[in-house]
């Protein structure tokens, strides 16, 4: 039997919470078709082949979409670590393969990379993606004849990573090895101010107002923010996976509370956990870098970093 979910109630206020939602999905979605074109340039240049595959969710005869990317023309008997990637969305926005170029740069390693969807809000809010994510999750775990889960990795950007590091904290100890999140929320029940950092490179700067209408999406009024699955720096430290990177821009409101997280972490003893500072870039700032820019090569270095994390976590 599925998990029931409770959704928001029929009125006023959930059709505005609708048509906002509507408002900025539709531009997302139009540049999103415009870039089909460089993905499939990307795979290309990679080396790297992607399959869409539909696995089961915990309601009968609904599936969940997952992109799977894998090195062109691995031997056979080649080691085949797996990660899991959810995509940015604010919890609203449909963006399954907005994160080509990490994902195949990860393939190209030999890692196998499950890009999965999520159900979103308004229409389907808490815990309906997190209930993806761990549908997901048990599908690669309960295919361990086809991949190596014995280190699995996982990760997101923004509200990807809010999903990843949820269910990172909340999975068995030991099931996840090594977590990756670019510019994910660690914490629901705080809204930070927008940096003072007025000049940036590349990115969004994330109004304080617009991050509370994300959330009005996503969690429902009588629902407890400080849940670890969706405010994940609640969870106990010894929670957290034994490898642990978080990247974010100084000039994302989502950055103080990603370092917090990491010292928190350090404090405790934790022996690789690292958070990296992005100077002069703002939120989603690697999906707007232009070829030949300093954001480029600095996202270039932040996806290094966080292919070495990965890397450690085989060992």
């Amino acid at each position: 039997m599925a998990d029931s979910i409770t959704l928001h109630p029929f009125g006023l206020q959930y059709y505005l919470l609708l048509v906002a939602a509507w408002s900025l999905r539709l531009p997302a979605m139009i540049l999103d078709w415009t870039k089909k074109r460089k993905s499939l340039d990307v795979l290309e240049t990679r080396g790297v082949t992607r399959k869409r595959i539909q696995v089961p969710s915990r309601e009968n005869g609904r599936t969940i979409a997952v992109d799977i990317y894998e090195k062109a023309n691995q031997p056979k008997d080649a080691k085949r670590y797996t990660h899991l990637n959810f995509h940015g969305s604010g919890f609203i926005i449909p963006s399954l393969g907005s994160d080509v170029d990490f994902c195949s740069d990860l393939a190209s390693t030999g890692v196998v990379v499950f890009d999965a969807d999520y159900r979103k809000a308004p229409e389907h809010p808490f815990p309906a993606a997190y209930y993806d994510a761990q549908d997901v999750l048990s599908y690669i775990q309960n295919h361990s004849s086809d991949f190596d889960v014995s280190r699995l990795t996982i990760g997101g950007f923004s509200a990807g990573a809010n999903l990843a590091m949820a269910l990172a904290v909340t999975s068995p100890p030991g099931s996840i090895v090594g977590l990756a999140s670019f510019y994910g929320n660690t914490d629901l029940t705080s809204v930070y101010p927008a940096p003072n950092e007025k000049s940036y490179d590349a990115g969004t700067v994330l109004p304080a107002w617009l991050r509370r209408f994300f959330y009005r999406c996503y969690v429902l009024p009588n629902q407890d923010r400080a849940d670890p699955r969706l405010s994940p720096a609640n969870a106990p430290l010894d929670r957290w996976p034994k490898h642990v990177f978080l990247a974010c821009g100084t000039a994302d409101s989502l950055h103080e509370a990603g370092r917090i997280m990491i010292d928190r972490l350090r404090e405790s003893g934790h022996r690789d956990a690292e958070f990296l500072s992005v100077e002069r870039e703002a939120h989603a700032f690697d999906k707007s870098a232009k070829e030949g820019s300093p954001t480029e090569k600095k996202t270039q270095e932040v996806y290094r970093k966080a292919l070495a994390m990965i890397e450690r976590s085989h060992e």
